[in-house]
């Protein structure tokens, strides 16, 4: 009877229980939050994650002859990265800045140094801006707009070239949109606004774990290298469909997709803007300030799409490594689109990957890449070995067609619905990632309701470091109300 009787509160517990923080996802925000949490005494927390599995966003599988990371794969830049500051004391970074080489489809080979130097240049040249008083240098003064800026800079470089480059540029000038998505995760250039307040740390930007991948990270906030390490409750499958009460009462009440209910005196919010973006009408209630639903509407929030190819043979140069990239001639261009395979076009880079030899990690965006995690295992490789095919063989001769592959599903995983954030063109971001950083108080002022994520995060969003640095900012909050009570 007592064992029965134990076992009966511990169900009803599991079902119905109050605690002190419940932070919503295992992401690096969520992990970050949580461990910052425990390690300052507070232990009445729990980490509810919709994932069967912990890291959000970093996404690190089994593949080739190690791993391959289908989510964040590079640390970008070092003193004051927080990822930085933990891994490279233990020696965990390698750097990996490969060269640059540029193929057109026409014959396969590597357009001239000088030619792909132009084009690297002009969209180096299109970069975040800090309103009017941080112009100097800018080559786009007069917009705040992607596409405009790419559209005056392309037209000068194309009225300064050589005759015998106007053709080879007009062709190259999609690839050109493409590969400043690369590094924003927008769909469409026009989408992308320019007025940011994104802060780039000094230091090497592609730095990547030079084994276990990126969920390494996640080990070193959970302190998992050292004696004392944290222990967190993390649940598994335990998705959140509503958050209500935020607005009066003692506690938060939380609602699970599996029945499961409970509050909290304090929630940290940490889903992908995605997420946010879907469900804020139907998962709050009462519904949040005008502000946050405004914000969640005007910050930009895109995909991009990883397929990670294993090969038979290392076909390139191994001692030089390099990031390969491709634009399509006209002729090209119009044989994918006869062929069902115009997704190949937002076909953006070729990544060697750390630890893994015979793995190149291709990256696809724009438009087209979402088309990507809806085709047949079929239908990708036929993709693929038309890309391989004809932007690198003649290059290669000892190219084999890719013997395997696995790909990121961002977009249509219900608990992502994307990959990260961007400054959008249709409201202001900077306002609404600064409003997403406030916490949320009852009517009776206490803070309720954090958000934190790499969406919140006004100068290091879209990147693993300031997820970090959103969650540790929303936990330093919560100890501050706590130490108070």
């Amino acid at each position: 009877m007592t064992n029965f009787l134990s076992f009966f509160l511990i169900i009803l517990c599991l079902n119905t229980c109050q605690c002190s923080v419940i932070v919503i996802g295992a992401g690096a925000a969520g992990i970050a939050a949580a461990a910052y949490l425990v390690d300052r005494g507070v232990n009445d927390v729990i980490v509810l994650e919709a994932e069967n599995r912990i890291g959000g966003r970093i996404n690190t599988v089994p593949f080739g002859d190690g791993v391959v990371d289908l989510g964040a794969e590079f640390c970008h830049g070092e003193a004051g990265n927080r990822v930085y500051e933990l891994a490279a004391p233990l020696k965990l970074l390698d750097s990996h800045a490969p060269g640059f080489q540029l193929h057109y489809s026409a014959n396969g080979l590597a357009v001239d140094h000088s030619f792909q130097e132009k084009l690297l240049n002009l969209t180096h040249s299109i970069v975040h801006k800090k309103g009017e008083n941080n112009r100097e240098g800018d080559s786009c003064k007069e917009t705040d707009r992607a596409k405009e800026c790419l559209d005056k800079l392309f037209k000068a470089l194309l009225k300064s070239a050589e005759l015998e480059e106007l053709q080879l540029l007009n062709q190259s000038y999609p690839w050109l949109g493409n590969y400043k998505c690369a590094s924003e995760s927008c769909l469409d250039l026009s989408e992308l606004s320019l007025n940011s307040d994104y802060e780039e740390y000094p230091g090497d930007q592609m730095l990547s774990f030079s084994s276990g991948g990126y969920r390494t990270i996640l080990d070193l906030l959970m302190r998992k290298y050292q004696e004392n390490h944290l222990k967190i409750d993390v649940r598994l499958q335990s998705k959140v469909e509503k958050i209500s009460h935020w607005n009066n009462g003692s506690s938060i009440n939380l609602t699970l997709q599996n029945g499961t209910n409970l509050s909290a005196n304090q929630v940290i919010f940490t889903p992908s803007l995605g997420v946010l973006k879907k469900h804020y009408k139907t998962m709050f209630h009462p519904p949040l300030p005008i502000e946050y639903q405004s914000a969640f509407e005007a910050i930009g929030y895109g995909t991009i799409t990883k397929i990670a190819l294993l090969f038979e043979n290392i076909w390139w140069h191994e001692d030089d490594p390099k990031i390969f990239s491709c634009f399509f001639s006209p002729e090209h261009a119009l044989l994918v689109s006869k062929n069902n395979l115009t997704w190949t076009q937002s076909f953006t880079a070729l990544t060697p990957v750390q630890g893994n030899p015979k793995v190149l990690m291709s990256w696809f965006v724009g438009k087209e890449s979402p088309r990507i995690e809806d085709l047949t295992p079929e239908e990708v490789l036929r993709g693929l070995n038309f890309i391989v095919t004809y932007c690198f063989k003649p290059s290669f001769p000892k190219l084999t067609l890719p013997k395997k592959f696995v790909r990121s599903q961002w977009r249509n995983n219900e608990n992502f619905l994307g990959a990260y954030s961007y400054e959008s063109v249709r409201g202001d971001s900077r306002r609404g990632r600064l409003d997403l950083g406030e916490v949320i108080r009852n009517e009776e002022g206490v803070p309720v309701l954090l958000f934190a994520g790499e969406a919140t995060n006004s100068v290091n969003f879209a990147t693993v470091h300031g997820a970090i640095d959103s969650g540790r900012k929303m936990a330093e909050r919560v100890v501050a109300r706590v130490k108070k009570a």
